[in-house]
């Protein structure tokens, strides 16, 4: 951004400068892991525990389905027509 940009995303790789590829390397190298550090603090400090988890078991089936062959089959016909089984129009969620 501005004037001289650090890095020009109109150019090869390998005629950027020196700096743009320290940059993105630097980038990778330490931001990317301090980052993932924080979320494993974070979920480490804060653990779905008590009710939460009990009404996470009760509903995980509400939010993930298995799915056999007949109903992949099914589901897709289903969303590519917008009607249902009975012929009515499926609301998407």
């Amino acid at each position: 951004m501005g004037e001289k940009p650090l890095c020009d995303s109109r150019l090869a790789a390998k005629d950027m400068s020196l700096d743009c590829v320290n940059f993105i390397w630097h980038s990778y190298l330490i931001i990317g892991p301090f980052l993932k550090f924080c979320v494993f603090i974070i979920v480490l400090l804060h653990p779905i525990k008590g009710e939460r988890l009990t009404n996470l078991y009760l509903t995980q089936g509400d939010h993930h389905q298995v799915v056999t062959t007949g109903a992949v089959v099914q589901q897709v016909e289903t969303m590519e027509t917008g009607e249902d089984e009975k012929g009515e129009n499926v609301v998407e969620k």
